[in-house]
């Protein structure tokens, strides 16, 4: 029997790759680059922080609300309340919102006429004329009466005369707010706060003037 032999050549079996000793990295970045890169880092962390404080004030506005008032800033405002009668009655004349009846023909001409009478007789009659504006409920002056009472204005700053005016009408409150309106009025005219008073009181609904 014939035997073979088959001769394998020696295989080398530790096969070594050499390893670079250094993994380029690319070029260093320039120092504009990391100042740049640093300035953006901050500017995120700084709108982070005010971010985060705003989120954690955003309810103390309702918390504010929330609280029981300050018995002191209470008193304060009851006083002021208190000091402020003529805002709190002039308010009180928007109960009184009916529009000023039409004057006659005859009151007008009656009025025009007393031009050249003693000042009393002209102020009574500008002052019947306002009553037939008021009407039953209305506390505003009829615009076609203020030329007249621009005209009784002028003769009251020339003579030295005071007068007293009593207002009458069937509800006191109603009377008190056709009262702040003739002070309005004559105010508005230039007219001295002394020369007229003005006593409202309840009854027949009318308006007179007399020699103080």
């Amino acid at each position: 029997m014939t035997h073979f032999c088959v001769v394998i050549p020696p295989i080398d079996l530790l096969l070594v790759t050499e390893v670079p000793s250094r993994i380029p990295s690319g070029p260093p970045l320039p120092s504009r680059a990391v100042l740049l890169i640093g300035g953006l880092a901050l500017l995120c962390l700084v709108l982070l922080a005010t971010l985060t404080f705003a989120v954690s004030n955003a309810d103390a506005p309702s918390l504010a609300l929330d609280a029981p008032p300050d018995p002191v800033a209470a008193a304060r405002l009851d006083a002021t309340t208190t000091r402020s009668p003529q805002r709190t009655e002039a308010g009180s004349d928007a109960v009184y919102a009916a529009e000023p009846n039409a004057i006659p023909t005859g009151v007008l001409t009656a009025l025009e006429q007393a031009s050249e009478e003693p000042i009393e007789v002209e102020f009574n009659r500008l002052l019947d004329a306002i009553q037939h504006g008021f009407g039953e409920s209305s506390v505003q002056i009829e615009p076609t009466l203020r030329p007249y009472a621009a005209r009784i204005a002028g003769r009251l700053n020339v003579r030295p005369v005071s007068f007293t005016v009593r207002v009458a009408a069937p509800d006191r409150a109603l009377a008190q707010a056709r009262a702040r309106a003739l002070g309005r009025l004559f105010d508005a005219m230039g007219v001295v706060s002394s020369r007229l008073s003005f006593t409202p009181r309840a009854g027949a609904p009318g308006l007179s003037a007399e020699l103080a």
